[in-house]
């Protein structure tokens, strides 16, 4: 039985990993499927945007070469430079960002609640946005100076995204993440909950009125400890490419239980491929055995897991898987 999951593992990673290093090359499909907008003029900076309220970029493209170059790969140090940070209350809107020549990642970094509106990403490589609270907010609940129970909103309004080979969107802050009327293309994991923030937090994950097409490994990654079991809601969602093993999405929806993705760690998974099958009484999953980093994505073995009253299944509605 053992050989029979390493056998299996070896050949989904070395499957996943030849898919992911050709597709990570610049993807025209990509951007004609999430039907990207036309940038108005392109902007070459060095310098970092910092906002507090709204400010409108007017569709420009923005080549940010100022970050850490060769962090557009998986082996990404600690630490990156983000191009736009938002405080929190703020919003941005109409935004390209561009792929850079110097290989750097360029990503948003929300510091409390947010909107992201028609913002497009034409190469995300390790992050397009991270949600998180107030650097303050955290020092206090850290140090137990403060019972604030705020609750953050971060907000995905339009918008795509192409070619993430780890996750889109990241939330670590405590509240909901709301991700409605979004494309993406080529990207392992759309929405995921922090599963090894320093500090967890009940979160609420929403995608709604949205396409995505693979290659990819699951649409939202949701934690299932007992202390902060997520929830999940995906609505009228389209996945295309199901039937092309070069551009299918292999899960709608994983719960990650413990403090998030470790070496032997069981992972929930709900399985596109058997969606219809799923909506039955006798509704099954497929729990996985992770090995190793999520970024190479190494899944080793599967088998049925019954999900019922999970987060994965328990807050699904219309998800369609165009031909």
């Amino acid at each position: 039985m053992k050989l029979f999951y390493l056998f299996s593992f070896l050949i989904i990673f070395c499957f996943i990993f030849q898919t992911m290093q050709f597709s990570l090359e610049i993807n025209k499909d990509g951007k004609r499927f999430c039907n990207f907008p036309k940038a108005s003029s392109v902007n070459n900076t060095n310098k970092a945007f910092f906002i507090s309220g709204h400010y409108d970029f007017g569709m420009q493209r923005i080549i940010y070469t100022s970050a850490n170059k060769g962090t557009c790969n998986p082996n990404i140090p600690k630490q990156w430079d983000s191009v736009i940070t938002i405080q929190d209350g703020g919003s941005i809107s109409n935004v390209i960002l561009g792929v850079s020549p110097d290989g750097t990642s360029a990503d948003i970094n929300c510091l409390g609640s947010c909107k992201l509106t028609n913002v497009y990403w034409e190469k995300v490589c390790w992050r397009a946005a991270s949600f998180r609270a107030p650097s303050d907010y955290n020092y206090n609940r850290m140090h137990k100076q403060s019972l604030d129970s705020t609750q953050f909103q971060y907000i995905v309004e339009g918008g795509g995204a192409v070619d993430a080979f780890q996750k889109v969107f990241d939330q670590s802050g405590p509240g909901k993440t709301i991700v409605n009327n979004f494309c993406a293309a080529n990207a392992a994991i759309i929405l995921r909950s922090c599963g090894d923030c320093g500090l967890q937090y009940p979160r609420d994950l929403t995608i709604t009125n949205s396409k995505f097409m693979g290659p990819g490994l699951t649409l939202i990654g949701a934690n299932t400890n007992p202390k902060y079991t997520d929830r999940v809601t995906l609505k009228n969602i389209q996945v295309y490419g199901q039937n092309n093993k070069n551009t299918k999405i292999a899960y709608a929806c994983q719960e990650i239980p413990g403090k998030g993705y470790a070496p032997g760690e069981k992972v929930i998974c709900l399985d596109l491929s058997q969606f219809e099958e799923l909506q039955t009484k006798h509704r099954k999953g497929k729990e996985c055995w992770f090995k190793g980093d999520v970024a190479n994505w190494h899944y080793f073995g599967y088998r049925n897991y019954s999900i019922d009253n999970r987060p994965c299944l328990k807050w699904i509605d219309n998800i369609f898987l165009p031909k």
